[in-house]
């Protein structure tokens, strides 16, 4: 099989202190099945689809010294 895709993210620190911060990020992928297969990647029932997707949410802390 053979995709087409891309990714994106946006992060955001928010310092609490000058030793603490807190962290939040979020990424998100697309992709698109590109290859000449008639058959398609994903089946559920009458819908079917060479697109897919995810995304990823985080949440950290840091501690600077």
């Amino acid at each position: 099989m053979t995709y087409v895709g891309g990714q994106a993210g946006l992060g955001l620190e928010l310092r609490l202190a000058r030793a603490f911060a807190l962290n939040f990020d979020g990424r998100g992928v697309l992709r698109h099945r590109v290859d000449g297969d008639p058959r398609p990647e994903f089946v559920d029932g009458t819908q079917a689809t060479d697109t897919s997707g995810g995304a990823l949410l985080t949440f950290g802390a840091t501690f600077y010294f």
